[in-house]
């Protein structure tokens, strides 16, 4: 009965101490791809993928993206909401930030995920 016990005490605290750093944790940072509407002017998800890996920045994962639940007006040179969508290290955050990334946490519909090359 005591090991049962100890059970309980013990696996809530492993669970919450996994041994990974706070740098190991990933957080998903996202940048527009510059898209207007009526014109053929995206960046390519390799040129914003530099900017964080030409400051240090690891990125694990990358994809592309529309935002969910906004509008956009159907007119020439209007946004279309194309995003680039990037995970990295929790720990690289502000100065990814500093770059003109926002954390994708902040949009609270999300994205909808594209095929890069559908973009």
């Amino acid at each position: 009965m005591k090991i049962k016990s100890l059970f309980f005490l013990v696996f809530p605290i492993l669970i919450a101490c996994d041994g990974g750093s706070s740098s190991e944790i990933s957080i998903e940072v996202v940048i527009s791809n510059g898209k207007l509407q009526c014109q053929d002017n995206a960046i390519p998800i390799s040129t914003t993928k530099g900017y964080l890996t030409d400051s240090g920045i690891s990125v694990k994962s990358e994809k592309c993206g529309i935002h969910k639940g906004i509008d956009f007006p159907a007119v020439c040179s209007g946004e279309t909401g194309q995003v680039h969508i990037f995970t990295i290290n929790k720990k690289d955050l502000n100065e990814a930030e500093n770059l003109g990334f926002i954390e994708s946490s902040t949009f609270e519909e999300g994205f909808e995920l594209v095929e890069c090359d559908s973009l």
